[in-house]
C-alpha cells in the first residue's frame, strides 16, 4: 500500500512539472503592477506644468515621477509644495490631470 501511494505521488508529481505556465499569463501578472520612475521636473509635458502654474501658483515641484504599468508609461506623479503645504498630483500619459486638490 505505501509503494502504491508513493508511486501514484511520483507520478502526480512528474506529470505536474511537466505542465508549462503560457507566457501571456507570466506577463500579465506583472503588467498589472504599477510603477514609478523618477524624472527631472523639466522633463515633464507642457500640459502638466501649465496645470500646476495655472491652479497652484507659486507652487514649488518637489518631484516628479513617470507611472508605469508593465513596460507602458501611462502618466506623471507630481509633488508639490506651496508655503507649508504639499500635494500630489497625478496626471494621465498626455499631460490631463486625474485628480484635483484644493490649495
Amino acid at each position: 500500500m505505501k509503494t502504491f501511494a508513493f508511486s501514484c505521488f511520483l507520478a502526480l508529481s512528474f506529470s505536474l512539472s511537466a505542465i508549462e505556465v503560457p507566457p501571456a499569463f507570466k506577463q500579465g501578472i506583472y503588467q498589472n503592477k504599477e510603477t514609478k520612475k523618477e524624472i527631472n521636473a523639466k522633463k515633464l509635458p507642457k500640459e502638466v506644468t501649465f496645470d500646476i502654474t495655472k491652479n497652484y501658483n507659486g507652487a514649488k515641484i518637489l518631484k516628479a515621477y513617470e507611472r508605469y504599468r508593465g513596460e507602458e508609461m501611462i502618466g506623471y506623479i507630481v509633488e508639490i509644495e506651496k508655503v507649508d503645504k504639499k500635494w500630489t498630483l497625478t496626471y494621465d500619459d498626455k499631460g490631463n490631470p486625474e485628480n484635483k486638490v484644493t490649495p
